[in-house]
């Protein structure tokens, strides 16, 4: 970290999508000592971030401030003062209703150096993905930014936009869901017209977006049969009012995505899920986190082994590749320094993947990834090869056996073990069962059984798992899990369209799930 000249960075993180970060922001996440956020931060954009930037949570929501503005303050100037270099992670602009301003006028009398890094406001953006363009030729030539919060001492913002509207102008209030009926009503007092078109956008930019169109006289209305008469669960929410939010259906471009409100349980650590759930949240899925394994390396590590001669290196999984260079670490080695003489082989896409990223370089991966894909499409007669076979203690043992037959020496290097997790009562009724989800998804068999101890045959037989990879799947048929659909190519991408499959029989009225590999 940096000694001397701590600096902040007032950043904007944009309106909820995170590929809408811009590529300054980016860099300066992967730079910072220290990531200040709020609640409308994506989390997924803290990928950006350091591994050792230490993450400091400040986020703020209606009648709850997590930490007050006047403590974000002092703890931007304190880390800076150590001479740190601190992002301020705010949704949307910084300067746009973030109170970016007080943070400057905070750094600048502290004598503290700082930056301002333009974010993509929610106030363009969420009407934009509504099909609603803030300003048209036809239908509104202006537009004002206006907050729906209420401070006791000023009355409601949007009083002083509401009499006498212009003709053709716009009026975008932010932060308004919760008090949608005062604002209307003031609208209305103020001289709008009741059948003035109105939009109300839900989380703007993301999957879950959701659009009610209709006028100022109707829109409360929707809300309330929408949310029961809670307008607060629309939150974060952008209320568009002027003739252009009339153009939503006609412009509408921005789907629900494939998985649009399904709601998927991933069972995998916390510590290797997120680029999945990144891919499912992309796709519209409401993910929950239920990690079923914990993943611990093995000791003692046998690193005489590693260091004899090999012809191949054989990785059957992404963790053996991230375990095996965790463990050469702890012995002062660089995974790259494996035995010169080796090939390395990867059992799919993803772990090729994660092996590239430690510097490796992947001589060959099967077409069907699997174990009997790399015993069937091997590059070379393995007799007389010696293989070596790093992977989890309790790894299968088909390719040892094959290979050994055939005539290969071949050693196996335990380099991680498995720990089953199995979920309480609480987090099955709260997680899966009520309300249930709409699938699970299982990447290992030890998530399957630890899963399997804790439901019934009749619950196991009705749920619906995404398994990752034929031995995971044999394993729960094996346990009666009997809604159920493989995913052979084990990457985020391979694993969300097992799943599009899956749940697309319902949809379909299909009557059960999509066949498994042949020969299983």
């Amino acid at each position: 970290m940096s000694s001397v000249g701590g600096k902040v960075s007032l950043v904007g993180a944009g309106p909820g999508d995170p590929m809408l970060i811009t590529l300054r922001a980016a860099s300066i996440l992967a730079r910072a000592d220290v990531i200040v956020y709020d609640r409308l931060a994506n989390p997924v954009l803290l990928d950006h971030c350091r591994r050792d930037a230490e993450r400091v949570f400040v986020g703020k929501e209606a009648h709850h401030h997590a930490v007050p503005q006047a403590e974000i303050n002092r703890m931007l100037v304190e880390f800076a003062s150590r001479g740190l270099h601190v992002c301020r992670l705010k949704g949307g602009d910084p300067f746009v209703f973030g109170r970016g301003g007080e943070e400057a006028q905070a750094l600048s009398a502290a004598g503290i150096e700082w930056e301002y890094v333009p974010g993509i406001s929610s106030a363009i953006a969420a009407p934009g993905y509504a099909g609603i363009p803030v300003t048209h030729r036809t239908h509104g030539s202006a537009f004002a930014v206006v907050t729906g919060h209420h401070d006791p001492a000023r009355g409601f913002e949007v009083s002083r936009w509401a009499v006498r509207p212009e003709p053709r102008s716009t009026l975008v209030i932010l932060m308004g869901a919760e008090r949608l009926n005062a604002l209307v009503d003031e609208l209305l007092t103020g001289g709008w017209a009741p059948e003035t078109p109105a939009a109300l956008v839900s989380r703007g930019t993301l999957p879950s977006q959701k659009v009610l169109q209709g006028t100022l006289r109707d829109l409360p209305e929707q809300v309330r049969a929408v949310t029961g008469g809670r307008p607060a669960t629309l939150s974060p929410a952008t209320l568009i009012v002027g003739e252009v939010a009339g153009l939503s259906s006609e412009l509408a471009w921005h789907r629900p995505g494939s998985l649009h409100q399904r709601r998927i349980v991933v069972t995998r650590p916390e510590s290797q899920a997120q680029p999945l759930v990144n891919e499912l949240e992309s796709r519209g899925a409401v993910v929950l986190s239920l990690p079923l394994i914990r993943l611990r390396a093995v000791e003692p590590f046998e690193l005489e082994t590693l260091q004899q001669h090999w012809d191949w290196v054989v990785f059957t999984s992404a963790n053996a590749v991230r375990f095996l260079r965790e463990q050469l670490r702890a012995c002062c080695l660089d995974i790259r320094s494996l035995p010169a003489t080796a090939r390395i082989a990867a059992i799919g896409r993803e772990t090729a993947r994660v092996a590239d990223d430690v510097g490796l370089r992947v001589s060959f991966v099967p077409n069907q990834m699997n174990s009997e894909g790399l015993l069937r499409e091997f590059p070379e007669p393995v007799a007389r090869l010696k293989i070596l076979l790093p992977r989890a203690r309790e790894g299968r043992d088909l390719l040892a056996r094959e290979w050994g037959a055939r005539g290969a020496v071949v050693g196996v290097l335990p380099t991680y073990e498995t720990v089953e997790l199995p979920p309480t009562e609480q987090q099955i009724g709260s997680v899966i069962l009520e309300p249930a989800a709409d699938a699970v998804v299982l990447a290992s068999g030890s998530a399957v059984r630890a899963l399997a101890a804790s439901l019934t045959a009749e619950q196991r037989a009705m749920l619906r798992v995404a398994c990752i990879g034929d031995t995971t799947g044999r394993e729960a048929r094996r346990l009666g899990f009997g809604d159920l659909a493989i995913a052979e190519d084990p990457s985020p991408a391979g694993v969300a369209a097992a799943l599009e499959g899956l749940l697309a029989v319902e949809q379909n009225g299909g009557t059960g799930p999509p066949e498994g590999p042949k020969g299983e």
